[in-house]
């Protein structure tokens, strides 16, 4: 859409001359007046009060806060002790205006410079006061800061500003992109300096200085400071009775320039400049009121607010290039300078809303001065600026594989949306391919563009999507034992469809469903495949399986301590796999081994070494088992022998409970003598009889028994013998006296005659030839018989 708008200059002297040195502005280029609307003045705040030096603040997308400078009544002036700070609000972007508050006032001229809103939202104003002692003269008092919370809505106490330097008035505060915390600039009568706050409250940090009083060959002031993106910033300075002078930085205010004059008014001496920059635009616009004659001439009639809509690099580089986008005569055409001090606040992405000052002349010689307003709007269209894309992509594809994001940028910044030239291959989804078969298409690259930027040239990029390859999705198989007997495989392959299994060699594994069943030892191969559709290449693949002897058990239970004579049957037959166990002694005094059963044959401690030898199935395995066998008690049963009479030899009885032989040890073999373990008297007396057993690898040694017994030989009970035998015990011959031509029986313990004899000739008997032990040698004739106990021991 284009705008068509009706510039006209109201001139009230017919002749040019009237301009004197100063020729009107220029006629815009004829495109201008399409592309950069500017509409007619409109009365904004008009009456008896005096009101300039104000800001725009933006409260909400239709609310904007007016802050200024208000002397009320006819006795208002330029300058004058009762000077406010007021405000107003607009609910609709500015075109109307609610009616002035007083924010802030006391017995000084308080005069308004600038506001800014904090990150936080807080509003901070700026204001100097002012003591007048006379209608036009004065001197400054200080450099005050008033704070909102609450939009606007009230204030604080006056804050009184310390040690801000030589300048008095803060003139505009502002941020640059990239730096955290914010800047102003300030001034005094030649001299202008920036400044940094961290917060926005305190304000003693000074960054950078433009001094020139010593020499005042420059008289700067009323500095307006913009950061313009990439690094740019820019300030115009108010020049006494010389056009607007600039500063630049490239470098986010780092370094500076020092001031050059530029062409703007063409180059008309004028107050208080301001910049917008818009980053929708990428452009600046400045505004600007001209004061081309003095106080009081004609050509005043003619001055009025000049507009420059500019690419920051243009300006920047080139100060006496700047291109008048439009010009618009003053609210109330008169002789009297015109006041300016313009305020604009960007109202929307086509719309700036600006209210500058007018002056005049009041009939008691006092200054009056109303605001006037006027709108800009913006052309989008003429301002667009071309784009193009980047975009690249994999050409060649495949089905199924992960979603491919898209990734495309445009020399605008702008979003960039893609399509398929065929969804039967792929479709797009949030700027995702989306793949729904394979084959070729176009994926189309589109930037439509907006208000600020034609639509680019598309990118077209062919793409190849091939079938997608199926895995075997399975864990590696581990070592595979016989004992395993099956393994699940698989159903399907990676992409769900039905696999099928084949081995190689059956008498070591066989497949039914998707079971590896597991039937011998050795290898086979295990052939998967897959035959594919028409999304999915087919599979094949060939497993080596390799099928070991599994390993076996033998599960032995913890043998008790067992004792001599014993016999253990609680023994495994067979290993975990049922196959026969071998049991091994290694020591079969003490255990032996006999039909799997532990035989407790001696004391101490051996290993039992139960082994499985293996099969074709199954490794062999071995396991030791200590075996501890305890030595049995014994006792010993003695018969008491208290008394002893007459006898010569003496058959104790006297046994162990282990059957083991006893031993006897006489205590006076003078008494009884032990031969044999039988008692043989020697005469009468006391003596102690000790029964030993002394034990073996099956019985520990028995408690020794002991008695004491009498020997009684009672010669009046005896009848004296003339046959006497010695020696007794004997080791084979006995020699007998007083016996030639008796008869001789030699008896054993058991009665039997084992010897006889009708007449004995020799003085001697021969027993050589029978074993040791107690024997009767009886004598008798054919009125008397002896009987003697021979103890035999050879």
């Amino acid at each position: 859409m284009k705008y068509c708008v009706i510039y006209v200059i109201c001139m009230l002297l017919g002749s040019s001359l009237a301009f004197g040195q100063l020729l009107p502005p220029p006629q815009p280029p004829p495109h201008v007046y399409y592309d950069f609307f500017v509409t007619p003045n409109q009365p904004s705040l008009v009456g008896p009060d005096h009101t300039f030096e104000g800001s725009l603040i933006r409260i909400s997308d239709t609310e904007i806060l007016h802050l200024f400078r208000l002397d009320p009544g006819f006795e208002g002036n330029h300058v004058g002790n009762n000077g406010c700070i007021a405000k107003r609000m607009s609910y609709n972007n500015g075109v109307t205006w609610s009616e002035p508050q007083i924010v802030y006032n006391d017995e000084y001229d308080n005069r308004f410079s600038t506001a800014f809103k904090l990150d936080n939202g807080d509003i901070v104003a700026f204001f100097r006061r002012y003591y007048c002692y006379d209608t036009w003269s004065g001197v400054n008092v200080d450099s005050d800061m008033l704070i909102s919370k609450d939009n606007g809505n009230t204030w604080s106490e006056r804050i009184y500003l310390e040690d801000i330097g030589p300048s008095g008035c803060f003139m505009n505060v502002f941020k640059i992109h990239g730096i955290p915390g914010y800047f102003a600039s300030t001034y005094a009568n030649a001299y202008i300096d920036l400044r940094y706050s961290e917060d926005g409250y305190a304000w003693d940090s000074v960054c950078y200085v433009w001094d020139y009083r010593d020499s005042a060959h420059l008289q700067i002031n009323e500095p307006y400071f913009a950061s313009l993106g990439d690094g740019k910033v820019i300030g115009l300075f108010r020049a006494e009775n010389r056009p607007i002078h600039q500063v630049v930085s490239f470098d986010s205010g780092k370094t500076w320039s020092q001031p050059t004059p530029t062409n703007i008014a063409n180059g008309a001496f004028c107050p208080s400049p301001t910049i917008t920059y818009s980053s929708i635009y990428d452009r600046a616009l400045i505004v600007v009121t001209d004061r081309r004659g003095g106080n009081y001439d004609y050509i005043n009639f003619y001055s009025g607010t000049w507009f420059y809509f500019a690419e920051p690099s243009q300006i920047m580089e080139m100060p006496l290039a700047y291109t008048l986008s439009g010009f618009l005569q003053r609210g109330q055409p008169n002789d009297f300078r015109m006041l300016g001090y313009p305020s604009v606040l960007e109202t929307s992405d086509t719309s700036f809303v600006v209210l500058y000052s007018d002056a005049y002349k009041k009939h008691n010689s006092l200054e009056d001065a109303d605001y006037y307003q006027t709108h800009v709007y913006i052309n989008p269209d003429i301002y667009k600026r071309t784009q193009h894309i980047s975009f690249d992509i994999v050409q060649e594809m495949v089905f199924d594989e992960n979603p491919l994001i898209l990734y495309s940028t445009s020399s605008s910044g702008l979003p960039v949306r893609f399509e398929s030239t065929d969804t039967s291959v792929v479709t797009i989804d949030n700027n995702q391919l989306v793949f729904t078969g394979v084959g070729e298409c176009d994926i189309v690259a589109y930037q439509d563009g907006n208000e600020h930027f034609f639509k680019a040239k598309p990118i077209a990029k062919r793409i190849q999507v091939a079938k997608a390859s199926q895995e075997f999705v399975f864990e590696p198989l581990p070592t595979i034992r016989y004992s395993d007997k099956q393994i699940a495989l698989p159903s399907n392959s990676s992409k769900n469809m039905k696999l099928k299994y084949e081995v190689t060699n059956t008498n070591v594994a066989q497949i039914i469903d998707s079971i590896l069943y597991i039937v011998g030892v050795g290898n086979t191969d295990l052939v998967v495949t897959q035959e594919g559709n028409t999304l999915y290449e087919p599979f094949y693949a060939v497993i080596p399986i390799s099928i070991d002897k599994s390993y076996q058990d033998i599960e032995l239970s913890n043998i008790p301590l067992l004792y001599c004579g014993d016999v253990y049957t609680e023994v495994p037959r067979y290993s975990t796999a049922s196959l026969p166990l071998t049991y091994t002694s290694s020591d079969t005094s003490i255990i032996k081994i006999e039909n799997k059963q532990f035989i407790a044959v001696g004391a101490g401690q051996c290993e039992i070494i139960v082994q499985q030898f293996g099969s074709d199935l199954f490794y062999p395995v071995s396991k030791t088992e200590v075996v501890i066998v305890e030595k049995l008690h014994q006792f010993i049963e003695f018969e008491t022998l208290k008394y002893v009479y007459g006898d010569s030899v003496i058959i104790p009885t006297v046994y162990a409970s282990s059957g083991l032989p006893v031993q006897l040890v006489s205590s006076d073999t003078s008494i009884a003598q032990i031969v044999q373990n039988y008692i043989v008297l020697k005469k009468s007396g006391t003596v102690i009889l000790t029964a030993t057993q002394n034990g073996n690898k099956q019985y520990y040694s028995a408690s020794a028994v002991s008695h004491e017994i009498s020997v009684s030989v009672d010669v009046e009970t005896i009848v004296q013998s003339e046959v006497q035998m010695f020696p007794n015990p004997s080791q084979g011959i006995v020699y007998v006296t007083n016996a030639q031509g008796k008869r001789v029986e030699v008896i054993s313990m058991l009665g039997e005659v084992l010897l006889m004899q009708e007449k004995l000739y020799d003085d001697f008997i021969d027993l050589s030839e029978l074993s040791n032990g107690v024997y009767t040698i009886r004598l008798y004739d054919d009125t008397n018989s002896e009987s003697v106990n021979i103890v035999l021991h050879k």
